[in-house]
């Protein structure tokens, strides 16, 4: 297997290079949108509360359904997070199994 000048082997293209976790880019891409997603779920469903109980003024039905919708807009969003942040530790973890398969020299 050749190596390049760092000791690691040359990058596939650009097939592989996104799934390269050695650089920042992707852990920082990951941060980012963890960070982004922590501060629109609880102000969304603010939001939702505020814009329900607004309604709720004009139409008591339609107002109620709203803040029902909102706070389960914030259940489904916890799960799908949840879901999110497991499917990124599955493909951490492969990445780490591929690496120990190519420092022992296996073939794939």
């Amino acid at each position: 297997m050749q190596t390049a000048s760092n000791g690691r082997p040359p990058s596939a293209g650009p097939i592989k290079s996104p799934l390269d976790f050695g650089g920042g880019v992707f852990l920082v891409g990951i941060g980012l949108i963890g960070l982004l997603g922590g501060y629109d779920l609880p102000f969304g469903t603010l939001s939702g509360i505020g814009s329900g109980l607004m309604v709720m003024f004009a139409s008591p039905i339609a107002g109620l359904i709203a803040v029902i919708i909102s706070v389960l807009g914030i259940v489904i969003g916890v799960i799908f997070a949840r879901i999110a942040a497991e499917f990124i530790l599955i493909v951490f973890r492969i990445s780490e199994h591929l690496g120990a398969i190519r420092a022992r020299g296996g073939e794939m």
